[in-house]
């Protein structure tokens, strides 16, 4: 029996119909005179092991397009129905395309446990592309796979095990799971809980699931539970995507708490074949919400062009962008690679707000430090989770407070000199923090802030970084804040509050305790901003 959840997903999706056009794209091969009708029906198909899937297959109008068809293989998102891409699935059908979209297994009647993209999840895929080629009149030379969040992890991982795949198109989605949830051992705490309660509402978890989840928030086990993290990223499969070029289109949000863009960069800096990083506002996978619902949205209508092109021969011109597209206020704009940091004209020296004070530490000679009462609020936060991510990536409604609102005796507070003209950050800033020798556990939450002649502070950006043992020396943390596409006015400052807690984060050490920031002639705080010149 379904649950209330998936029921209500499966009823509102299967209301559009399957004359629903999402979008206005070129048929090849169409005929000038007749309008192609796809047909759906619901089925079963087995998984590697047996293990009954549930599937929407969608057929395209055969006295139009006759033969094999291309094939798009959309896995769902986490916790959703196979009706996730009925509007998506039809209108791909309707332009030639042969496609079939999933529940993965232990979500929705599919059989099997939830193992997180694991093998058997990952062996499902292709036996899901086994399947289709036997009994749809799809060319399983010509294999796409399109997801968002769950089914775009899941499409980079087979790209790099199954040889059919042509192309994927990931919205939503990680490259690399360890850093999406543990990034410089910290545990974004909020998302995870999230994420398992849904995965426990909607579906059957594999008890080795929460086995990993409790190591991650016990931290413990920790190199077993990166090689159980390793198994399910794409990063790990990056050879076997070179090796065949696979062409790669990743969408992601600058918003985005629980995949940030920024775990993808590395997999998409190293990818040497056909690759695209298309970035916009909004939070997880909510860029890709219009299309699923029929209506014409940017990273959709991207996405097919990306597989038109790979999949189906066409020229749309896609090729002929830079690989880097960064959405603005402003429109798109492209870049070749994301724009560099530590160049010298992109270094900002940074004025502490906080008094200075003198180490006393007895290992190293005395020099200014700036110290504050760490595991305690200092007002400066990534806002209400969900909530404020909404309002900033949807409704561009930035979380702000004043600056005078941050208190000093529990974070240090740096600024920059005013700008004297307009400058556009495109990508991510990075932060280099030297914390003082420390007894135990410590976290630093750095935030990036606008502030204009009022005090009044524009949330940018920010990033986390956590040590689980105490250190004898200084330890340099050099800290790339999330991805972004920001415009600072001229006559602002920039302003860098460190504290210690944020509720997004899990907090390695729950007492107060006291942290020093080095401000010494070799070790200060000091910032890199990504510009766009």
């Amino acid at each position: 029996m379904r649950k209330p959840l998936q029921g209500l997903v499966l009823a509102v999706l299967a209301s559009f119909g399957p004359g629903q056009q999402a979008f206005s794209m070129d048929q090849t091969n169409a005929s000038a005179v007749k309008t192609p009708h796809s047909s759906f029906h619901w089925t079963r198909i087995p998984g590697h092991d047996g293990v009954k899937l549930a599937a929407v297959v969608y057929t395209p109008d055969s006295s139009v397009y006759t033969g094999k068809r291309p094939l798009v293989v959309l896995p769902a998102s986490w916790a959703v129905s196979e009706w996730e891409y009925n509007a998506i699935a039809q209108q791909m059908a309707n332009d030639g395309y042969v496609a079939v979209a999933y529940a993965p297994r232990g979500f929705s009647v599919s059989g099997g446990l939830v193992d997180v993209a694991g093998p058997k999840s990952q062996k499902d895929v292709s036996s899901v592309i086994d399947w289709m080629v036997a009994n749809a009149k799809a060319d399983g030379d010509k294999v796409g796979i399109a997801g968002i969040s769950y089914g775009a992890g899941l499409g980079m991982i087979v790209a790099g095990l199954d040889p059919r795949v042509k192309a994927v198109v990931a919205l939503s989605g990680w490259a690399d799971l360890r850093y999406s949830l543990y990034a410089h051992d910290t545990l974004r705490n909020f998302w995870l809980d999230l994420l398992v309660t849904a995965g426990a509402v909607a579906g059957r978890l594999d008890p080795e699931m929460l086995y990993y989840v409790n190591n991650l928030k016990t931290n413990s086990h920790v190199e077993e539970t990166i090689v159980w993290g390793a198994e399910r990223s794409a990063v790990s499969r990056v050879d076997q995507i070179n090796q065949r070029q696979v062409p790669i289109f990743i969408g992601n949000s600058y918003e985005d708490n629980l995949f940030p863009p920024a775990q993808a960069r590395s997999f998409f800096s190293q990818l040497t074949g056909p690759k695209k990083f298309y970035l916009d506002h909004g939070i997880h996978a909510t860029s890709a919400i219009p299309g699923l619902i029929g209506l014409p949205n940017d990273v959709w209508i991207e996405g097919r062009r990306w597989l038109d092109q790979w999949l189906l021969g066409a020229d749309t011109g896609i090729l002929k962008e830079e690989p880097v597209t960064f959405q603005t206020d402003h429109g798109k704009v492209f870049f070749h690679d994301f724009p560099p940091l530590g160049e010298a004209q992109f270094s900002f020296p940074l004025q502490p707000l906080n008094a200075l004070e003198t180490s006393h530490d007895g290992a190293t000679a005395a020099h200014p430090v700036v110290s504050f009462l760490a595991g305690v609020d200092s007002g400066a936060t990534t806002g209400i989770p969900i909530l404020s991510d909404v309002g900033s990536g949807i409704f561009h409604l930035p979380v702000r407070s004043m600056i005078g609102s941050i208190d000093q005796r529990f974070a240090a507070v740096y600024q920059t000199a005013k700008f004297d003209k307009p400058l556009k950050l495109r990508g991510s800033s990075r932060v280099h923090v030297p914390v003082e020798p420390h007894d135990g556990p410590m976290q630093v939450v750095v935030y990036m802030y606008e502030v204009n002649d009022w005090g009044l502070t524009t949330l940018i950006s920010h990033g986390v970084a956590s040590r689980h043992t105490g250190a004898a020396s200084v330890t340099q943390i050099d800290l790339d804040l999330g991805v972004t596409a920001y415009d600072l006015s001229a006559g602002t400052h920039v302003v860098i509050a460190i504290d210690s807690i944020d509720p997004l984060y899990q907090a390695p050490f729950v007492f107060p305790y006291k942290l020093a920031l080095s401000h010494s002639d070799t070790a200060k705080v000091t910032l890199d901003l990504p510009l766009a010149i």
